[in-house]
């Protein structure tokens, strides 16, 4: 076979190489992009390697090989190979090849966020405006740059940095995906779908590389051998100089950055690759990767969003390849045609895709909207589903429905022995535990706002019943209620900001204040018998309980709750009443701490059982004696016996103490208990003329309580009235079967009590 015959096969062979690339670079970008989106990327590949391949030969070879200068070679329009020769027939397979390669490299940078429409004008201006113009400079046997001297061997510049600076514009117009960057504008990582893929990828492309660099002797001569061991060298020596960095720094090797290191050594040879010698090859190949890597850097650093690293691989390094030659055979190259040419290529290149790019911005959509992108382009472009799409569009439709509702057919899908299902299994557990969850969440609110609507009428009767102020730290008084207005004579103006000293009398002895403080002192809550003074100079003797407040665990001032006892006649069971006051259980009488501005702050944990003491003072014959508050854990029978005795049972301590300032009033004696076990007890060991047992305790309920109380007390006659915030038919009903004789709502209010007491003590 003739010479020439075999120099056309050789490219011819290395055309095809190069065609492979594209499938190359298929895998490559596919697998380092997300699974939403690699289809979408697939697809770009396949379409750019067509387009370009019809517009190259329907006019771009006519521009970049016409001999004459930048304009179209009519001979080369839709260029016949029947109306050519074979060397000129298998020189435009080969240059088609190379077109084909320049457009794709393009969209890795742009992945995940332009447009299919988008991507179909950015490859007319790159393979119709951009490649030609460059290459009829660079490579046409007339070419301004060739004539001046610029050297390109086989594409470092022409292809590699055209590409290289299209995608810089392209990603500056569309700007990042979303998600690459925070909120501070550091860069988050989007994971890749395929990292093996990516890896053949790479395979593919540097056995492609051979039949680029190779055939770009376009002959079979003794060149090839060196330049086909340079191109594997180059390959070597940007993969190593990457993971002797990562090994050095980070201890983990990074397959992605690699990879580009790879390409990186590859593109940095491509332009010198027939001259350099094996070990110069090596070297620029390891500087080629390290410029990538900083370059990588930088963009990040100021938020360009490069998807794969095509200007970082592509550009940088082939401007480098470009630029060394000069250094290393001056003589045969030179700096200058080196430098204009990188520098015509960048305004060329990077100037008329942007300007073009911009120029089309309103008339057709770039960029995908960010329902596009969070959907992904295989769904919305392509249509395509997979089973992660079906998941997640059956995690949408769960988390709309409440948790615990779905049916087993509503829940997830689960397909056995894959990923996706043994996913789908985790969220169908992780629904149930948030159903029991919130349903436990439901029952515990309405626990809470059941509790909250008791304490709102608790707080409303002890307004209504009870004089009410509050104080800061220093004694000023912080709030008043109408009624302790109403009977100081005083406007709440006047009281505000105030001290209590404006209403005290003359009635007592200072040791009687010296007392009252020396409980303070002691973090003690205070109840005693207390007479106030009006405006007009009346006097009025108040039962007063003086407790804490506190803000998060710090004391903030105190609390005076006082009932009204100036209209109470004094008897001879008084002394009987205030000692029956004092017949607590140690569950109400847990002091709180408490102490007087002037002293140190109370350790907000403390909860010793402490009795409080205050000493009784004398009081005139028409008015109430003091009472002298030492709760006692135990009940014990009243010391007079003509007194009605009564048993009050809640596992309330507030209720409790708001029961027995009622009874206060009324003028009986009380126990209290705590729950129906202790109301038992205290049954079967003392007389009681009356039981007020609220429904539901701890330990032991009050029907269950009463029942229990019927069947073994002999007294069946003892009126035992239920203590209910829910006065409900079915509620009657449980409490008369179970021996209860009425009922009264909770809180306790002063009317209804006393109107239980007549009904059944005056039996």
């Amino acid at each position: 076979m003739p010479a020439p015959s075999i120099d056309t096969l050789w490219i011819l062979f290395c055309a095809l190489l190069v065609m492979f690339q594209q499938a190359g670079f298929l895998c490559l970008e596919s697998g380092l992009t997300r699974k939403k989106n690699n289809i979408n990327v697939a697809a770009k590949n396949l379409t750019d390697a067509c387009l370009a391949c019809l517009v190259f030969w329907a006019i771009g070879y006519s521009i970049a090989f016409n001999p004459t200068g930048l304009s179209l070679n009519t001979q080369f329009v839709f260029f016949d190979p029947h109306s050519a020769n074979a060397t000129t027939s298998a020189h435009f397979i080969f240059q088609l090849m190379f077109c084909c390669t320049a457009i794709t490299i393009i969209s890795g940078a742009v992945a995940e966020r332009i447009s299919y429409r988008g991507y179909l004008l950015l490859t007319l201006i790159a393979a119709l405006l951009v490649y030609p113009l460059f290459c009829n400079l660079s490579w046409s046997s007339q070419g301004w740059l060739k004539t001046f001297g610029f050297y390109d061997y086989a594409g470092a510049t022409v292809v590699h940095g055209t590409a290289g600076w299209i995608a810089l514009a392209s990603i500056i117009i569309l700007g990042p995906r979303t998600g690459r960057f925070d909120e501070h504008g550091a860069a988050r990582h989007l994971p890749e779908s395929n990292l093996v893929l990516s890896s053949l990828g790479i395979f593919i492309i540097w056995f492609g590389w051979m039949g680029f660099n190779g055939g770009s002797t376009y002959a079979l001569n003794n060149t090839v051998f060196p330049v086909l061991f340079n191109t594997f060298l180059g390959g070597c020596g940007g993969f190593l100089l990457i993971v002797s960095v990562q090994l050095l720094t980070n201890k983990v090797i990074d397959l992605r950055q690699c990879m580009n290191g790879l390409l990186a050594g590859l593109v940095a040879i491509t332009g010198g690759a027939d001259l350099m010698l094996a070990h110069e090859a090596f070297l620029i190949a390891m500087i080629g990767a390290l410029l990538m890597l900083g370059t990588q850097r930088l963009l990040l650093k100021v938020q360009l969003d490069d998807a794969v690293g095509v200007v970082p691989v592509h550009l940088v390094a082939g401007i480098w390849g470009t630029l060394i030659l000069p250094f290393l055979h001056q003589g045969q190259v030179e700096l200058i045609p080196q430098l204009v040419g990188i520098s015509l290529c960048g305004v060329i290149s990077f100037a008329i895709s942007f300007i073009a790019l911009k120029a089309m911005q309103p008339f057709i959509q770039l960029r995908i909207n960010k329902k596009t992108e969070q959907l992904g382009l295989n769904l919305v472009e392509h249509g395509a589903i997979d089973e992660l799409t079906d998941l997640m569009d059956d995690i949408n439709s769960a988390v709309n429905r409440s948790p615990g509702s779905a049916t087993e057919e509503q829940r997830l899908r689960v397909e056995p022995f894959t990923e996706i299902g043994q996913i789908a299994k985790q969220f169908n557990s992780l629904l149930e535990n948030i159903g029991d969850a919130n349903k436990q969440l439901m029952v515990e609110k309405t626990r809470v706002d059941n509790s909250l609507l008791n304490m709102e009428h608790l707080n409303n009767a002890i307004a209504a019943h009870n004089l009410v102020s509050t104080t800061d730290l220093k004694g000023k008084i912080t709030y008043v209620n109408d009624k302790l207005c109403t009977l100081s004579q005083y406007s709440k103006t006047e009281l505000l900001r105030g001290s209590h000293r404006l209403i005290k009398s003359d009635e007592h002895e200072e040791s009687f204040w010296q007392t009252l403080w020396q409980d303070l002192e002691k973090h003690k809550t205070w109840t005693g018998n207390i007479c106030n003074r009006a405006k007009d100079g009346s006097n009025f003797w108040v039962q007063t309980t003086i407790s804490p407040r506190y803000d998060n665990q710090m004391l903030t001032g105190y609390m005076c709750i006082q009932t009204n006892i100036r209209k109470q006649k004094p008897n001879p069971t008084a002394k009987s009443q205030s000692r029956s006051h004092e017949r607590r259980t140690a569950a109400i009488t847990n002091s709180t701490n408490i102490t007087n501005p002037a002293f140190s702050a109370p350790n907000p944990q403390h909860s010793d059982k402490i009795q409080s003491q205050s000493e009784s003072q004398s009081i005139p014959e028409n008015q109430p004696p003091v009472k002298n508050n030492t709760l006692s854990a135990q009940p014990t029978e009243p010391q007079n016996a003509t007194a009605k005795h009564c048993l009050i049972v809640d596992d309330t301590s507030v209720n409790l103490e708001l029961a027995g300032m009622l009874l206060d009033e009324i003028g009986l004696t009380y126990d209290f208990a705590n729950n129906g076990q202790e109301a038992i007890d205290a049954v079967e060991n003392h007389t009681y003329d009356i039981v007020l047992m609220d429904m539901q305790m701890p330990v032991m309920g009050g029907i269950e309580a009463a029942g229990r109380i019927r069947k073994n007390h002999s007294n069946e006659s003892l009126p035992i009235v239920a203590m209910t915030a829910n006065v409900l038919p079915e509620h009657k009903l449980a409490c008369t079967n179970a021996g209860m004789n009425d009922f009264i709502g909770k809180p306790v209010v002063f009317e209804s009590l006393v109107e239980v007491m007549e009904k059944w003590l005056d039996r």
